[in-house]
């Protein structure tokens, strides 16, 4: 089983990635490869979608996959 999220289009912004999910409970945050939170710009190979509890525990960590960027 693999954890990973692909199919996002180059130039995709966060905002726009986080709508496309409904999170019921809990939150979505888009971390960077350094697992520093990013609440702008462009989503990137090597960020992450991390799914949280509502009490702020990891439920999932899946890594973000682009195809075409650099």
């Amino acid at each position: 089983m693999s954890n990973f999220v692909s199919g996002v289009s180059v130039g995709t912004d966060v905002s726009t990635f986080k709508n496309k999910f409904n999170v019921k409970n809990g939150s979505l945050k888009v971390m960077n490869s350094n697992y520093q939170e990013k609440t702008s710009g462009v989503i990137a190979t090597g960020d992450r979608a991390v799914v949280y509890y509502q009490n702020g525990t990891k439920f999932a960590d899946y890594a973000i996959v682009l195809y075409g960027d650099t």
